[in-house]
């Protein structure tokens, strides 16, 4: 393989891997800023109805 066709394919990586850290960077902070575990389904933010913090109080630690 000629010297400039690796410089090339050399090339061509290295934009592909600097492309995914960028997305991967976009996805990360920008595009689910608004959820709270960064999938944004909405089951994060509110606990499950039998959950003892469901009604505001938190249970005592046990001794």
């Amino acid at each position: 393989m000629p010297m400039t066709l690796q410089w090339i394919a050399v090339g061509c990586i290295v934009a592909v891997a600097v492309g995914y850290v960028v997305y991967g960077s976009y996805r990360s902070w920008l595009a689910h800023a608004s959820s709270a575990c960064g999938s944004s389904c909405g089951k994060c933010h509110e606990p499950p109805p039998d959950s003892p913090t469901a009604n505001g109080r938190r249970p005592l630690p046990m001794a």
